[in-house]
């Protein structure tokens, strides 16, 4: 079944911080000491490769290349245009490679597209369908894409008010535009450890250690 998102955002990330995963860890673990939920953390550098887009960016640069040409009826011979084409198509598609180069020659909406599907994907691998009591949270991250997404279980849909994850992604997202990563995910597992805790799922209290739970370090993609 599709896992719906309890609330999601794109968001700018201008700084690529070191994130102190310890302290994510040690976080997560004292959160879930007081509720009967999981909560994982994900941080990619990317979400897609982009391999196409330096090469489609290329191609219509090189097919555009003749029409000058045509313009100006330029004494050119079709082999001298053809290797003049088939140069510019390898210089930029090579240049276009450059990882901050290409980021900027993605259209957003492919970007979000993206980020989206992996932050659906890495729902699924971390396997919080399975979390304690169907109470998992997902707070993900994708630096290339500038993308900040909560994804919450779909039995605390209808459990939890909207505002109250809507607080938690404008606080989240606040401190991750600010190049404040570490502290971005500290703030809001704290928030969501909270709204687990107020739901007072069974087991809510009972060490971590004592019950089947996923891993808490953060997972760096």
């Amino acid at each position: 079944a599709a896992v719906p998102p309890a609330a999601g955002k794109e968001e700018q990330v201008f700084h690529r911080t070191r994130i102190d995963g310890r302290r994510i860890a040690e976080a997560i673990a004292a959160a879930e000491r007081h509720c009967g939920g999981e909560i994982v953390t994900v941080v990619a550098a990317e979400s897609d490769r982009y391999r196409f887009i330096p090469l489609l960016w290329a191609a219509l640069a090189a097919l555009l290349l003749p029409a000058p040409f045509w313009l100006w009826q330029a004494q050119t011979g079709l082999f001298e245009v053809h290797a003049l084409q088939s140069a510019l198509f390898a210089s930029l598609a090579l240049c276009f490679s450059w990882r901050p180069l290409k980021m900027l020659l993605v259209p957003k909406s492919i970007k979000t597209q993206r980020a989206r599907r992996m932050a659906r994907e890495q729902y699924l691998h971390q396997r919080l369908p399975s979390a304690r009591h169907g109470a998992g949270v997902l707070l993900f991250v994708s630096l290339g894409e500038r993308y900040v997404e909560i994804i919450a279980d779909e039995s605390l849909m209808g459990r939890v008010p909207q505002t109250e994850w809507d607080g938690v992604i404008a606080e989240f997202t606040a401190q991750v535009r600010a190049g404040r990563i570490t502290e971005g995910f500290l703030s809001a597992i704290a928030a969501c450890g909270s709204i687990l805790s107020d739901l007072d799922l069974p087991g809510s209290g009972t060490p971590a250690e004592t019950q089947t739970s996923l891993s808490d370090r953060l997972v760096e993609i």
